[in-house]
């Protein structure tokens, strides 16, 4: 089995949506989950413009291509993107420029904010969850023992 097929099979079990770009921007491979946020598939977006994908978002371009030309990486959290079907989708995403065969590229990674918010909500409850039941335990124990602290008072 060659390795490209087996790094695409690898990127495509991913949660994360990945997709590589050219230095102008212009999309070269999407895994499956940047085909399902973005709503178009890897061959029909094979070098289209970002912006031919991802609609209204000249900020996030411009930011993208500042990444690009300054060759840093950019993080942007909760960002609102219209994609097709003129559908909104919320996501985190960072881009990472590189460079390969001497040409500047960028991997995008795209992940769902939905499923980011739905870990920190688990935490948050998780963690409520523990100071709930330690305080109830101490409740408890002074119900069932009022007068401990008293009489050693």
């Amino acid at each position: 089995m060659p390795q490209d097929s087996v790094h695409k099979r690898l990127l495509d079990h991913l949660k994360t949506g990945v997709v590589l770009l050219d230095n102008r921007l212009r999309l070269l491979y999407l895994n499956t989950a940047a085909e399902s946020l973005l709503g178009v598939s890897d061959r029909k977006a094979n070098q289209l413009f970002i912006g031919d994908v991802i609609f209204k978002a000249e900020e996030d371009i411009s930011d993208m291509q500042t990444a690009l030309a300054k060759n840093v990486s950019f993080t942007k959290r909760r960002a609102e993107l219209k994609v097709s079907h003129n559908k909104i989708i919320f996501v985190d995403y960072t881009i990472d420029p590189f460079e390969e065969n001497g040409e500047t590229q960028a991997l995008l990674e795209l992940n769902s904010a939905a499923h980011s918010h739905r870990i920190n909500r688990e935490e948050s409850l998780h963690s409520a969850h523990i100071t709930t039941r330690e305080l109830v335990r101490g409740l408890a124990h002074e119900i069932k023992n009022p007068l401990g602290g008293i009489r050693g008072a």
